[in-house]
């Protein structure tokens, strides 16, 4: 839908989502296995288009498939401009809208699991979690204890806020730095669980 008082061109493509253990997306490989129409379109202004997106992949793969729906905004200009003496700079601002795409497993469910927690320095803990479900899973409802020695802690909602708003994909692991207090001589062990 364009909302706006001008006409927009708008560019689509479909790409592979990917994300490392530090939370970053990589967007740039493309994805495969889809039919995508129309992959470019002009919209007038307060006009709404229907974009049809066909899986024609593996119709039955062995985990959740994760993609991204990239619509951008193209820099075309599709009015005249006005031509004045006194103008000197022109900028263009383009939009870029993008949507999460899955091709789900029928019965298959995320398993979060801690697959690494140790004591990165006095008062801050790393901890990796891995999905080794086939399944997305949104971390909000996440409770983590952690564990050092004969101390045992339990991370306050304020520290695992940031956490809770985070996506682990299917096989995927992720690093999170989170606070624990100053006398935890080590970490030995943690767990997740979910509200």
């Amino acid at each position: 839908e364009n909302p706006d008082k001008e006409r927009v061109a708008v560019q689509l493509e479909l790409v592979r989502r990917k994300v490392d253990l530090d939370g970053k997306e990589d967007r740039t490989e493309p994805a495969d296995g889809f039919v995508l129409y129309p992959d470019q379109l002009t919209l007038e202004p307060g006009q709404k288009r229907n974009v049809r997106i066909t899986w024609t992949g593996d119709a039955a793969p062995s985990a959740e498939l994760a993609f991204r729906l990239v619509a951008s905004q193209l820099p075309v200009t599709l009015e005249r401009p006005t031509e004045r003496a006194d103008v000197k700079v022109n900028l263009k601002f383009v939009l870029q809208y993008v949507a999460s795409l899955y091709v789900s497993v029928p019965g298959a469910k995320p398993e979060v699991v801690v697959s690494e927690a140790k004591l990165r320095k006095a008062g801050l803990a790393e901890i990796i979690l891995k999905n080794r479900g086939g399944l997305h899973r949104i971390l909000e409802g996440a409770r983590i204890k952690i564990r050092a020695e004969n101390k045992e802690f339990s991370l306050p909602e304020e520290a695992l806020k940031e956490l809770r708003a985070q996506n682990l994909l299917a096989g995927s692991s992720r690093r999170f730095l989170l606070p624990v207090p100053k006398d935890f001589p080590k970490v030995t062990s943690a767990e997740i669980h979910f509200d």
